[in-house]
């Protein structure tokens, strides 16, 4: 298994460190930072000769770093060893250092001489002698470059049927490449046969149905069957792999873009197909990707798994730099080219609650964190908004509901769903917003503040008793003592605000205050740990 790759003074690459995971490792950042050279000189380390197996296409199991990168004479001198490869060899405890050195080849092709740019391992081959050699690793190697991508629609009909080869695809072979091609396609074509060609050096398969031959495909089918012959070539190299040639060592599947031409749900089927299969035929997959949804998703992947490196280039601060395993916050801001505590924190969480009076208590009880969420202008009942998260709780289980003081809803189809998503709380006290306020303010002790710090404009609590909603004649026309005390509320919210009524409830009421408070900061923190928005401290 390769473990890391130390690059000491190589182009962009100063000091720098790439860590390889077991099975999987990603290899993500702008452009221009170096990402497809990793790929050609990991790929460039080893290569299988031909008599221990070739690939499905029948190439061999071999990356050239020169037929991938072209030297250059002003930049890339002969000045010695400019890296090196730790791999660890399944036959010793120790990791084998394999000491890259750069340099500049005469050669004399049948054209004529030129000089060769050129990638040179130094290791000692322990097999054979303990005197160090320049040869590669014996075990398996392909690089699938962006070439891959070339159209197959933009060749002649007759030059490539001039450049068909036989395969090896056996029906089980045939039987594992369509059902992983429609599974990551999502699609259902009454596929009839796979077609070989082979076009501008590239070699795949393609698609014919009863509505379509394989020179219709798209670039997405025909990436994904290139990817998928390569796969399988992995697999059927293990199975029938020689333990007369000693055991089996692992190997590199090496693939440049890999998210190219296929779109994103495509994507992560692709990644589970490669992650499931190199972990069972034990082969390392590196790739270079953009993809943002195949970040994220291997992001996630982490949390169950140490199989999986995520290296990250960047140039951000100047300087290449590489992070280990970040954050898909990090990743995203800098692949958009963003600030994660300028743009992150201008992302609020939406609240649901019942109607406005509701709204106007939770924005004095939530007053230190109104930059942090969205209250949304809506009336519905609690069991309506539960109905919302009962039947799309994909999308609203990122919204927090904040549900009445006096709303139950334990006897009803949504009871759990207060600790199966952990979005709901509910306000303070047991009754609702409305009716909460005037008993509060009807009942208040003669001596209470408020009642002295306003009393010059009018506040008492006989004003309070005689303005009654359940009783004063203004109110008499609703049926509903709800909608009375809504209506009450409604005709002295702005003497509410000039009172600064919730200040004193929240003096008088300090544990509930707390209370509600927690609740509200355990959800939201839950909440934005879904969504990438900053937790509340």
């Amino acid at each position: 298994m390769f473990l890391e790759l130390q690059l000491d003074d190589f182009r962009i690459f100063k000091n720098q460190k790439i860590l390889l995971g077991k099975t999987i490792t990603a290899i993500a950042g702008h452009n221009a930072t170096g990402k497809s050279t990793i790929l050609g000189i990991l790929g460039n380390s080893s290569e299988l000769k031909s008599k221990y197996g070739t690939t499905i296409t029948d190439k061999q199991f071999k990356t050239e770093f020169s037929e991938l990168f072209k030297g250059s004479k002003n930049h890339d001198k002969t000045n010695g060893t400019i890296g090196s490869i730790l791999y660890q060899h399944p036959s010793y405890p120790d990791a084998m250092k394999i000491n890259l050195r750069v340099t500049w080849q005469k050669w004399t092709p049948e054209s004529g001489e030129k000089n060769r740019f050129r990638i040179l391992n130094n290791w000692i081959d322990s097999s054979v002698s303990s005197s160090r050699t320049a040869k590669k690793l014996p075990l398996p190697s392909f690089y699938l470059g962006l070439s891959r991508l070339y159209p197959l629609g933009e060749n002649e009909e007759e030059i490539i049927e001039e450049k068909k080869f036989k395969s090896k695809l056996s029906p089980d072979d045939l039987k594992w490449l369509l059902k992983n091609y429609k599974n990551i396609l999502s699609i259902d074509d009454t596929i009839q046969s796979i077609s070989n060609y082979e076009i501008n050096k590239k070699r795949s398969g393609g698609i014919n149905t009863d509505e379509y031959d394989y020179l219709s495909n798209s670039s997405g089918q025909d990436n994904l069957m290139q990817i998928l012959y390569l796969l399988l070539s992995f697999i059927k190299l293990h199975s029938t792999w020689n333990e007369n040639l000693g055991p089996w060592m692992g190997g590199l599947l090496l693939i440049d873009e890999i998210d190219a031409t296929l779109h994103p749900a495509a994507q992560i089927r692709l990644i589970d197909l490669i992650y499931n299969t190199s972990r069972q035929f034990g082969f390392q997959a590196v790739f270079t990707t953009h993809s943002l949804q195949i970040l994220e998703y291997l992001n996630k992947m982490q949390q169950n798994t140490q199989d999986i490196n995520i290296e990250y280039f960047t140039t951000a601060n100047g300087v290449l730099q590489i992070k280990h395993n970040p954050s898909y916050e990090a990743m995203e801001n800098d692949m958009l080219i963003s600030n994660f505590y300028l743009t992150n924190t201008k992302k609020r969480i939406v609240i649901y609650s019942e109607d406005q009076e509701a709204r106007w208590i939770i924005k004095h009880l939530l007053q230190e964190y109104e930059d942090r969420y969205q209250l949304v202008d809506i009336k519905l009942g609690g069991e309506s908004l539960m109905a919302l998260l009962y039947n799309d709780p994909e999308y609203f289980k990122n919204v927090l509901f904040i549900l009445d003081g006096d709303k139950d809803i334990s006897s009803t189809k949504y009871k759990d769903l207060p600790n199966r998503y952990h979005n709901v709380l509910f306000l303070p006290g047991n009754d609702g917003p409305e009716s909460l306020l005037y008993t509060y303010l009807s009942t208040l002790p003669p001596t209470h503040d408020i009642l002295s710090d306003y009393f010059e404009k009018g506040l008492s609590l006989r004003g309070f008793k005689e303005m009654n909603p359940l009783t004063n004649s203004l109110y008499q026309n609703y049926s509903k003592d709800r909608e009375k005390y809504k209506h009450w509320f409604i005709d002295n919210q702005a003497m509410f605000d000039d009172i600064n009524l919730m200040k004193y409830w929240i003096e008088d009421h300090t544990c509930e205050y707390q209370e509600f408070k927690k609740s509200f900061k355990d959800k939201f923190n839950i909440v934005a740990g879904r969504t990438r928005i900053p937790k509340l401290n």
